[in-house]
């Protein structure tokens, strides 16, 4: 990374090798810190087959394969982006002329959504309904709003239609618990097995908390 971030001019072959050092599908490109746009890998790769295209400079990669994103409204992007983490546990995130400008998690993107937009609960719903991992999100006072389709699966039979409305750590007594910033990595047991919990602050007006949920080790 030192050495594309070394180079004057970055080329189409330096963003790929961000594709070949990081098993993801998807790259954000960042401005002043927020989103301005995400890099497909199938995208650039099927348009990449000679020595000629490699060397294409990043600001033609940028105006002909950069895919614009409003993170006020663009959840399908978020979820592109997401789907990065089956295999990782943080992303590279690009500046406009192809250096490396971060690593992201999962918390640091949906907090990059979530900072602009009020977030209503069939947004959330678009977002979550289908995540492989368990996710709830709990109100100002701490009591379960959301659950998606995943937590019924870490959940004994039986609770899983029973829980909105009840306080988090009625439910899920382990759960680590955040008031103003992230909590990520958190180890937590439930029902006798091993989870790592990741834990944001909602900034939306209801003071409300993200909770990502994976198995440990994952």
């Amino acid at each position: 990374m030192r050495e594309s971030e070394k180079k004057l001019d970055v080329t189409k072959s330096d963003i790929l090798g961000f594709f070949y050092r990081y098993p993801i599908r998807a790259i954000p490109v960042i401005e002043k810190k927020k989103i301005i746009g995400i890099l497909l890998k199938d995208t650039l790769t099927a348009r990449t087959s000679t020595l000629s295209e490699l060397n294409v400079p990043m600001k033609k990669v940028i105006s002909e394969h950069l895919i614009p994103v409003d993170t006020q409204k663009d959840y399908h992007a978020l979820q592109n982006l997401l789907q990065n983490f089956k295999k990782v546990e943080t992303i590279p995130a690009l500046d406009q002329q192809g250096r490396l400008s971060a690593t992201l998690s999962k918390s640091d993107l949906i907090c990059m959504w979530e900072d602009l937009p009020r977030m209503y609960e069939l947004e959330w719903k678009r977002l979550f309904d289908g995540f492989s991992y368990p996710v709830v999100i709990t109100n100002e006072k701490g009591c379960i709003e959301y659950t998606n389709h995943s937590f019924s699966d870490i959940i004994i039979v039986g609770r899983g239609r029973k829980i909105q409305g009840k306080p988090i750590i009625d439910v899920l007594p382990n759960i680590p618990l955040t008031q103003k910033t992230p909590v990520i990595g958190q180890s937590m047991v439930i029902d006798g097995e091993n989870f790592v919990c990741d834990v944001m602050p909602m900034s939306h007006g209801s003071n409300g908390t993200v909770y990502l949920i994976r198995t440990s080790g994952t």
